[in-house]
């Protein structure tokens, strides 16, 4: 009874997010701005296109969880179901140890990182000349070739963990994705070397990329760097909550080895996921050319390097499992 509670409550905090999901609240409270009035007419649609997407999602979501409220314990006498609760819903003992530290190194650099990018937006123009700062903040400056490093290296963490992750081939195949997906997001970082090889954007592409480059997350509009923002909160702040509270959900993520970042890494990804211009803007206008979303983006590539390298202990990848 007490599961057809919550099935009920979810659905109806769902429809609820779906209803408030609209352009002139997005507006009101300053996210999505720059796109939802942008002059480049392409973004300004992807933009409406994106809430409305939204808008259906959500409402499905809420509709499957009214679903299992309803036939919840028809779907429990499934045989897929009864395979799923048939697998460890807990990490190791030592896994769940690491997984509840909240002071512990991930908190600590992330902490360090945010004090220091933040101290640097804010004060950097009193200790460092206007060039050394646009060395530091423009394209291919050091802010952006760190994100690329650490998207890098988090990709080369992934692809050991999968070497090394036997004999559990559903966790090998999680990290073999994810190594390959953050290796994609590298290329993705540096425009695959557009401005180190000096190629031109290809014509099909450069009308639909708003930056005219050689990449996919621009292309109409911020479409995929919206996903980019809202997966990494989610991944920080939501998984961490439902890993907790929904068993099956724990199964899934064990099984697979889904990356679970540590509550002290967790406190880090939503550090970073709050790092949007109307908040920080708020406090401090970073000065030397620095935009906020390159420190946001500096940060969240830390965070998965992070996150990749406690794969290793909260997994035991290489031992005897």
């Amino acid at each position: 009874m007490r599961y057809r509670v919550w099935t009920v409550l979810a659905a109806v905090g769902l429809l609820a997010l779906a209803y408030l999901c609209r352009a002139e609240i997005f507006l009101a409270i300053g996210l999505l701005d720059d796109s939802l009035t942008s002059d480049n007419p392409l973004t300004r649609h992807t933009a409406q296109l994106e809430i409305r997407a939204a808008q259906g999602l959500l409402g499905i979501g809420a509709v499957l969880m009214f679903a299992v409220g309803i036939w919840g314990e028809r779907i429990a006498a499934t045989g897929w179901a009864r395979a799923l609760r048939s697998l460890p819903d807990r990490l190791t003992p030592g896994g769940e140890a690491l997984r509840l530290r909240l002071f512990g190194p991930s908190l600590a650099i992330t902490l360090a990182a945010t004090v220091v990018i933040t101290a640097y937006a804010v004060w950097g123009d009193r200790f460092l000349s206007f060039d050394m700062m646009g060395k530091i903040n423009f394209e291919d400056g050091l802010i952006e070739n760190c994100q690329a490093i650490f998207f890098a290296l988090a990709g080369v963490l992934s692809l050991i963990w999968a070497a090394k992750g036997r004999p559990n081939g559903g966790r090998r195949f999680t990290w073999l994705l994810l190594g390959l997906g953050f290796i994609f997001l590298t290329g993705e970082e540096i425009s695959w070397g557009q401005r180190i090889f000096g190629f031109a954007t290809p014509e099909a592409m450069e009308v639909v990329n708003v930056q005219k480059e050689f990449n996919l997350h621009n292309l109409w509009g911020y479409l995929f760097d919206h996903l980019f923002i809202l997966g990494f909160f989610l991944w920080g702040a939501v998984l961490p909550l439902l890993y907790q509270w929904v068993a099956d959900l724990r199964r899934i993520v064990v099984a697979t080895g889904f990356p679970l970042p540590s509550a002290g890494l967790a406190v880090g990804m939503v550090l970073a996921s709050l790092m949007q211009e109307p908040l920080v803007t708020r406090v401090f206008v970073p000065v030397g050319g620095l935009r906020v979303a390159e420190i946001r983006e500096f940060l969240s590539a830390l965070c998965f390097l992070l996150l990749m390298y406690e794969v290793g202990k909260l997994h035991h990848v290489g031992r005897a499992e």
